[in-house]
């Protein structure tokens, strides 16, 4: 039986996702992000700096995203930092917390992980989702902080328990890997499940991974199908990779070789070894029409993002 990608093997997926992040609550959201055009965002940023220069200290930390991204005004991480710093100073969770990042990163700032802990932790003593979960990853990986995996633990849980996907993702990597809290793979497939249900594409992949193999779950080929498919977009060769295989044997789809092949080619497109030596195997019990068809199916998947290809 064959056995999908291991979810120990996430690491290098899953980087994004588990690593600090900048990107606030919906609640805390600025002008910066919804920002449609440059018109726009030189108005936005004009208006914002005016703000901010009274004292105002969502203002002050719009414009430093603003430089954080160069929109409205070119890109500068000195200057982000400087309206971080102010806005931070002024008590906004939202700032401290990307103030902390700025300082893990050495962006615009002279890199200290200490430093970072000392922001993450303002943000975090305020409740702040984000802040608690990067201060908990500070904690599970001894980064500026002495080790601490039960910290990790409750702190990635405290962000977790107010809905923010991300941490929810953490914790249910924890429960799944028996880091720092007792091993469960039915209490990692429920937070794996929260974060997956918002849209988080790392939880997305592993809950496809889970039901596949039956990890916590009964084995349910199509409901990890159904999760393959909502991660795709995200163009993952693995993701990519385990479709083709699904098709192939007809695990949760209707068996398909011309699918298969299409998955195959695309997961070798973007670097599967794995996948250009199934392509092989397949190749031979395939006609050229079907073939051909394959190559152009995978052609107008990868054209269109991921978004056309050929779906039931």
């Amino acid at each position: 039986m064959y056995v999908f990608w291991n979810i120990l093997l996430l690491a290098a997926f899953s980087v994004l996702s588990v690593s600090p992040a900048t990107a606030e609550n919906p609640d805390d959201a600025s002008p910066a992000s919804q920002v449609a055009d440059s018109t726009d965002s030189k108005a936005v940023f004009e208006k914002s700096m005016q703000k901010a220069r009274q004292g105002d200290v969502k203002a002050q930390h719009t414009v430093a995203q603003m430089y954080d991204n160069g929109i409205g005004v070119p890109q500068d991480d000195m200057e982000a930092v400087k309206w971080f710093r102010k806005a931070a100073r002024g008590g906004y969770a939202p700032a401290q917390n990307n103030l902390a990042q700025m300082y893990l990163n050495g962006d615009g700032v002279r890199q200290s992980s200490k430093k970072a802990v000392q922001w993450f932790r303002r943000a975090a003593k305020q409740g702040y989702a984000p802040a608690q979960n990067n201060l908990g990853w500070l904690y599970g990986r001894g980064d500026g902080v002495r080790l601490d995996d039960d910290k990790a633990m409750n702190l990635h849980r405290r962000a977790a328990e107010q809905g923010y996907a991300p941490a929810q993702f953490m914790l249910g990597l924890l429960y799944y890997n028996g880091d720092g809290v007792g091993q469960s793979y039915k209490k990692a497939i429920k937070w794996f499940r929260s974060a997956a249900d918002q849209g988080d594409a790392s939880a997305q992949f592993v809950l496809a991974v889970m039901y596949a193999n039956g990890e916590g779950v009964d084995k349910d080929y199509k409901e990890a199908v159904k999760w393959f498919r909502l991660v795709t977009e995200h163009g993952l060769a693995w993701v990519q990779f385990n479709l083709a295989v699904l098709y192939r044997n007809g695990y949760g789809v209707v068996r398909d070789q011309v699918r298969a092949y299409m998955w195959y080619s695309i997961a070798a497109t973007n670097g599967v070894e794995k996948a250009t030596q199934e392509l092989s195997v397949l190749s031979k019990t395939l006609g050229d029409f079907e073939i051909s068809k394959a190559r152009a199916m995978a052609k107008d998947c990868m054209e269109s993002s991921y978004r056309q290809c050929g779906w039931d």
